[in-house]
């Protein structure tokens, strides 16, 4: 999975394995383990302000995304991305859509 990842150098954007797993007593599992995943849940959303595709549960939770350097802020992959990750193919960061960028009118004296 996700053999070839690029990151461009001017780019702020890195990929990045996220995870918030937690231990339980020995004394307090009986036969089995049982773990809510509500607070799992909660707990991904907050910090991740998402669910990503490739979310995994342990006793806890994994997921590979997209974190900026600058901001810390984290973004889930693009169906493409996932794909290419999935598939062993190259994941860019390049295909995240950008914010819209306007382009500024001329100065040919008409405004």
């Amino acid at each position: 999975m996700g053999e070839l990842i690029i990151e461009p150098v001017d780019s702020p954007w890195t990929l990045t394995v996220v995870e918030n797993a937690g231990e339980i007593p020995p004394e307090r599992i009986k036969d089995e383990i049982t773990v809510a995943t509500a607070p799992l849940l909660t707990d991904i959303k907050s910090q991740l302000m998402m669910v990503p595709r490739t979310l995994s549960y342990t006793v806890g939770w994994r997921a590979l995304v997209w974190q900026n350097k600058e901001t810390g802020r984290f973004e889930d992959l693009t169906e493409e991305q996932f794909n290419a990750y999935v598939d062993g193919g190259i994941v860019s960061y390049d295909s995240i859509i950008k914010e819209d960028v306007k382009e500024d009118e001329g100065s040919s004296g008409t405004t």
